[in-house]
This record gives structure tokens, C-alpha cells and sequence, in this order.
């Protein structure tokens, strides 16, 4: 746990968390979850390239993405040096049927790229796109 107290931070183990508390302390609870928002991608060529998901473009709004059947977002691409052009395919096996997940660069900017991602099956929307075929960022991968 990261604590931040009379200007300095420091790393305490959550069960010490009650006896750092003061009577009137604010305790704010994050209930967030993370997405499997890294997508891996594997050129014809070997090369490996890495799309981690940032946020929404096309449809901008967090909840209408997720539920699109194709959409762009603000990615930072890993390997990008090895991406020139086209789109990279992606086969995703559910156990029941393959599925082609699809990625274009629309746009490439210094710190980031627009991706267009886009499938072969409109019954999925992004969201089970990404829970099927992402992976959750982590700091050790």
C-alpha cells in the first residue's frame, strides 16, 4: 500500500492500514477493475508487436466502445518500429469456433497511435473481444 503522509510516500503492508488512520481521515475505495487491454500480435514476419488500449476515439465514449462491433482507439504500440503498415490478424480460438480480431494504424502520432480494431463475427461486441484475446498490464510483463 502507498502511503502519502506529511509530505513523504512510503510502502506499508494493507494490514497496517487501521493504526495509520485518524478519527475524521478520508479512506476513498476503488473498486475499478483493470482490462485485459494489452492485445499480442505476431507479424507473418515473427516480429512480436504489443497494442496496449488507452482510451476510446471512435466511439469515444468508454461504455458504447465496449459495446461496438468496431472501433478506434489511442493505443501505445510495442515493437511499432517493426509494424510499417497493413493490419495485423490476430486468430482467437474461444474452444468453440476461430475468430479473426483485426488492426489497422489510422493515425500515428509520437506518443501514441489510433487503432481501428475490427472481427469477423458481429455477435461479439470489443468488450468480449479484449476479455477473450487481452491481456491484463502488469509491471513484471
Amino acid at each position: 500500500m502507498l502511503v502519502y503522509r506529511y509530505g513523504a510516500i512510503s510502502h506499508m503492508a494493507f494490514s497496517n492500514l487501521p493504526a495509520i488512520l485518524s478519527p475524521g481521515d478520508l479512506l476513498v475505495f476503488n473498486n475499478t477493475r483493470v482490462i485485459p487491454a494489452r492485445l499480442k500480435f505476431k507479424k507473418t514476419t515473427g516480429a512480436n508487436i504489443e497494442i496496449f488500449c488507452l482510451e476510446p476515439v471512435e466511439p469515444a465514449e468508454y461504455q458504447v466502445s465496449f459495446q461496438s462491433h468496431r472501433c478506434t482507439w489511442k493505443c501505445i504500440v510495442g515493437n511499432l518500429k517493426k509494424w510499417k503498415d497493413g493490419a495485423l490478424t490476430k486468430v482467437i480460438d474461444t474452444g468453440l469456433r476461430c475468430i479473426r480480431l483485426n488492426a489497422v494504424k489510422t493515425e500515428d502520432f509520437k506518443t501514441h497511435q489510433y487503432i481501428e480494431f475490427t472481427w469477423d463475427d458481429d455477435s461479439l461486441s470489443f468488450s468480449e473481444i479484449i476479455e477473450l484475446a487481452g491481456v491484463t498490464p502488469s509491471r513484471h510483463t
